[in-house]
């Protein structure tokens, strides 16, 4: 009497393979989203780098101009009408820049005479919200 024998169990099924195919196509999607994801965090974190160096050259520029000059006056230039400026940058992430002198600190407690506080910002136009701020000092020699 002969035996007879189940087919091998040993290969894949069709239903298998499709489901394994499934499973790394899923894997393959979420990898190109993290590098694509990763490319822009990269190209943005090298346009506020950009912005921050802009910000800070434009502070050194106005502590390098006299106590006296009127970009350097509150009334000119304060918190509440601020001064516009451009910097350069990369034009395909054009920047505005603005810039305010205030007799007060950041808490709004007077500083001592003779001295200003001098904020630059640095935003994207159209926005409200500066990509990066630099806060300075100057000094009436």
């Amino acid at each position: 009497m002969e035996r007879q024998t189940a087919p091998s169990e040993g290969g894949w099924a069709l239903l298998e393979v499709l489901a394994a195919l499934l499973l790394v196509s899923l894997a393959a999607l979420s990898l190109a989203g993290a590098v694509l994801t990763a490319g822009k965090v990269a190209r943005r974190a090298g346009q506020v780098a950009a912005a921050a160096a802009a910000a800070q050259q434009k502070l050194e520029e106005l502590r390098d101009l006299p106590f006296s000059h009127p970009a350097l006056d509150p009334a000119t230039c304060g918190q509440s009408s601020p001064c516009s400026w451009t910097p350069a940058g990369d034009p395909a992430w054009p920047l505005a820049g603005r810039y305010y002198v205030d007799v007060r600190d950041g808490t709004g407690n007077p500083l001592p005479a003779g001295v200003r506080r001098v904020v630059v910002e640095v935003l994207r136009p159209g926005e409200t919200h500066p990509a990066v701020r630099v806060t300075g000092y100057v000094r009436e020699p």
